[in-house]
């Protein structure tokens, strides 16, 4: 009998064709039986957390989508909130609150402090899949997506911030932040003090971020790779990148589950070189992930690499003028950050909170006087923040 052979071509499309049919197969079973591929509110009711939608509006006009999850479970009350202050997650950059939300049941931050009685609130950044509203601007339109992580500290975490006092009646809420989540916390502190003094009880910041030049992250890489600068933000009118795509957020979920060794090499190429987080997660996570970021805040983010100051956005002199009065754009002055008590938490094995621009923060905290507690674990990366294993 003469045995076929078949063209390189053909066995390329018969490949992307099984793993076409293996997806379509994924994405029906994913949307009709798992609430862990759903939104935030899927994930926790999955779990047995009730959850609270809320609208936020900023000084600016956008409009933020928060939850809150209280501290109570399956009908049951855990143990008393009443003497404990509102906990505040912030995520990271293309990240959203499901983050929080994506390893197991006992080991996902997100569900660890209502479960132990902290009344607790996910953050969502404008911009990302779940805060794309403004009062008056659509998220098509290119005004919309006209800042950088410089207007979530002067605009978006006060807002959030004084929404929750008033809802909760609690004087003062605990941040707890992740990678860009405390950067926006540092900004906060410094250019929006007086918006935040006297609210905040205390800080803890995972895998933290300020100055970020000995990153040895492939994404930081392939960001400074990216020849773009002002022209190019005006070429692609302030436009979101790396947007929410449910069909390749979903694709990367069946690689991850399927071929684990895949994602693991390149969450290890861009992120977390560690033991320490949970692989048999990352699926979930990759799920939820990327969820948009603006072209200028990309930008910032580029600037802050290359010029290794942890600075606002640089608009050119005449702006910066009307802006911070003066040509240059200043630096976040850690001298003049609002005092509040911060827990530090990095990992050794983080390739973008590197432990030598950890330190750099360490003693900026130091030196401020804000510095409570700091701890490197030897096991840990950037992810393992999120999707801790036992």
């Amino acid at each position: 009998m003469k045995r076929i052979q078949f063209s390189w071509k053909k066995r390329i499309c018969f490949v992307l064709l099984s793993l076409l049919a293996m997806a379509s197969v994924r994405v029906t079973w994913s949307f009709l039986y798992d609430p862990m591929l759903g939104d935030f509110i899927e994930m926790a009711e999955y779990r047995g957390f009730p959850v609270e939608e809320h609208k936020v509006r900023t000084e600016d006009g956008y409009i933020l989508t928060i939850f809150r999850i209280p501290s109570i479970r399956n009908g049951g009350q855990t143990p008393s909130s009443s003497d404990k202050p509102p906990v505040l997650f912030l995520h990271g950059v293309l990240e959203s609150s499901d983050a929080l939300l994506c390893n197991t049941e006992e080991e996902s931050p997100g569900l660890f402090f209502p479960s132990n009685g902290f009344d607790t609130w996910f953050y969502n950044s404008r911009g990302n899949t779940y805060s794309q509203e403004h009062e008056f601007l659509s998220n098509d339109q290119n005004e919309f997506w006209n800042f950088a992580f410089d207007e979530l500290a002067l605009f978006d975490l006060p807002a959030v911030v004084e929404y929750i006092r008033a809802n909760t009646g609690k004087p003062k809420v605990s941040l707890i932040g992740h990678s860009q989540g405390t950067m926006t916390i540092w900004a906060a502190l410094i250019a929006a003090k007086e918006k935040m003094e006297g609210k905040i009880h205390g800080i803890v910041a995972w895998a933290p971020v300020a100055k970020v030049d000995h990153s040895d992250s492939l994404a930081i890489k392939g960001l400074l790779s990216i020849p773009f600068g002002e022209e190019a933000l005006k070429a692609v009118n302030f436009r979101v990148m790396l947007p929410r795509m449910t069909p390749l957020s979903l694709a990367s979920e069946l690689v991850c589950s399927y071929l684990p060794w895949i994602c693991e090499f390149i969450f290890n190429q861009i992120a977390d070189t560690s033991t320490g987080f949970n692989r048999n997660m990352l699926g979930y996570y990759t799920a939820h992930y990327p969820n948009g970021v603006s072209t200028k805040n990309a930008i910032q983010l580029k600037r802050i690499v290359l010029s290794g100051k942890f600075s606002p956005m640089d608009h050119g002199p005449s702006m910066n003028l009307r802006l911070y009065g003066k040509a240059k754009s200043p630096i976040y002055d850690f001298s003049q950050m609002l005092k509040i008590p911060v827990a530090l938490f990095s990992g050794e094995n983080d390739v973008v909170a590197n432990p030598t621009d950890v330190a750099w923060l360490k003693e900026q905290l130091q030196n401020n006087g804000s510095l409570l507690k700091f701890r490197e674990f030897s096991n840990m990366g950037h992810l393992a923040f999120l999707l801790p294993s036992k």
